[in-house]
């Protein structure tokens, strides 16, 4: 797939899909180091995969990206938790 072939917010989002599911913990696995999440964003747009724009400026606000991510997980979790009042003591 060529990135520049589909629409900025189109190229935005499927960066964003990967980075989920490589920066959350997930059932079968914990949450990848940013090193290799970086990594295996960086190898996708140098075979022009995913838009090296978005990709670089992720990783330049990747921290404050991750902070997010983790508060809103955060956020879910817990809503999800006293809707079905599930203790989790």
């Amino acid at each position: 797939m060529d990135a520049g072939r589909i629409n900025k917010g189109s190229r935005v989002i499927a960066v964003a899909d990967i980075f989920t599911a490589m920066a959350e913990d997930r059932p079968y696995r914990n949450a990848m180091r940013k090193s290799d999440i970086m990594s295996v964003l960086n190898s996708l747009s140098c075979k022009n995969h995913l838009d090296k724009h978005v990709v670089s400026v992720l990783e330049s606000n990747y921290d404050a990206v991750i902070a997010s991510t983790v508060h809103k997980q955060n956020e879910a979790r817990e809503s999800y938790l006293r809707k079905f009042q599930i203790n989790e003591n």
